[in-house]
């Protein structure tokens, strides 16, 4: 299964995935079978992070070891530092930190892409997944964000 974690400034949402069927007509599709949202505290350390996702996955019956994917959207970059520890430590896996130097497949055309937040990425690479562009994805997070994706994505 695959743990995504969107951290943003207020709000932490966790979403567990189970891989969908390969080889159906919808091959590729995988399920969401849970999800969570907690308050962000940028401070808390990979132990206190390790224990609020124990917890988490064992309310829903799910171990540690039936997870075999990490994916880290995070505009807090001490919430991103602790979340790689952790996972590294409790998980064995590597996991993938949504930023700079991520390939995502989306160009982003302004001067500074870096300055891109990893949820806005996030945010326009899901939304090509579902939806042909030109399309005008919306985050009310936080911030209230709007992106312009053109008809070339």
């Amino acid at each position: 299964m695959l743990l995504a974690i969107d951290v943003g400034n207020t709000q932490t949402v966790l979403g567990l995935y189970r891989d969908g069927p390969r080889g159906a007509p919808d091959a590729g599709a995988d399920e969401l079978v849970h999800h969570w949202r907690v308050s962000t505290v940028a401070d808390r350390t990979a132990d206190e992070l390790a224990l609020l996702l124990r917890q988490l996955l064992e309310t829903r019956g799910v171990g540690l070891d039936q997870v075999d994917g990490v994916v880290v959207s995070s505009v807090v970059p001490g919430a991103t530092a602790a979340l790689r520890e952790l996972v590294a430590a409790d998980f064995g896996v590597d996991p993938v930190i949504v930023g700079p130097g991520v390939r995502s497949g989306l160009p982003i055309l302004i001067d500074n892409p870096r300055e891109v937040g990893a949820d806005r990425v996030a945010n326009s690479v899901g939304a090509l997944d579902l939806f042909e562009p030109p399309l005008i994805v919306v985050d009310c997070g936080t911030a209230t964000t709007f992106d312009a994706l053109s008809a070339k994505g």
